[in-house]
């Protein structure tokens, strides 16, 4: 279905109560036609969202910084698909995990900017488990001073977990 044809309909003929409608009838067609082309474009069956797009420019996600809020991290998986916590060092919560979607991928950079390489925190979620390779996650993995970058990937059941660490 191709795209309304992007000429607006004019309003010449209906901005006066001495108008006649025979004048404007060509125009409120094309409004018509229009509005019934972006309806048979957007609709479920055929739709620019039910296929794969093709993109011709780099895309790219906010980077949003997560803080902490009473001892845990809230990460809003809906509204942050990339995001950064700097860790000073006294963190020792949960970085709990929400709002999710089958087949969404997230990044979580998180900067391990103190001293100490104790790491007590975790990645949650209310009901979710997180699989990491050879079942090793990246926690104590982290070093002083360095970053790393977890990826997960959310299969509808399970986040499938990936990392690099010691990134400096």
């Amino acid at each position: 279905m191709a795209w309304p044809s992007g000429t607006k309909a004019g309003t010449t003929n209906v901005d006066q109560g001495t108008d006649k409608i025979s004048l404007a009838r060509p125009d409120i067609k094309q409004n018509i036609d229009n509005v019934n082309s972006i309806i048979d474009h957007y609709s479920d069956s055929g739709g620019p969202y039910s296929s794969v797009a093709t993109y011709t420019k780099q895309q790219a996600f906010s980077l949003q910084q997560l803080t902490d809020s009473s001892g845990n991290v809230a990460w809003d998986l809906n509204t942050a698909q990339v995001a950064e916590f700097d860790n000073s060092g006294s963190f020792t919560g949960n970085i709990t995990c929400s709002n999710e979607i089958a087949g969404g991928t997230y990044i979580l950079i998180i900067r391990n900017n103190s001293s100490t390489t104790t790491n007590t925190y975790t990645l949650s979620h209310a009901s979710a488990n997180f699989k990491y390779p050879g079942g090793i996650s990246f926690y104590d993995q982290i070093t002083t001073n360095s970053r790393c970058i977890v990826t997960l990937m959310f299969d509808g059941t399970d986040f499938l977990v990936n990392y690099v660490t010691d990134i400096r």
